[in-house]
């Protein structure tokens, strides 16, 4: 015996579970991304000790990407180094 008719309680049920499914996967999906990038900032900054590349060979570090203007010679902006 099949029930074919459905009420409008029915509807906002299975309206309601859709939204909750959803919701738990955008959260999930969130979470995942946020646990990835706290996992590569921990993992990028403990490699920047070692400071070797691929050969093995030793490499200086230099957490300096912007040179000062008066450095460099020109008006108040950084400039690419």
């Amino acid at each position: 015996m099949c029930i074919t008719h459905l009420d409008q309680q029915d509807y906002v049920f299975v309206l309601l579970i859709g939204f909750c499914i959803f919701a738990a996967g955008t959260v999930a999906a969130w979470l995942t991304g946020v646990c990835a990038v706290l996992y590569q900032n921990a993992h990028r900054r403990s490699s920047e000790d070692e400071g070797e590349d691929e050969y093995g060979q030793r490499v200086e570090v230099s957490r300096r990407i912007f040179q000062r203007g008066m450095e460099s010679g020109h008006d108040g902006f950084p400039q690419l180094i």
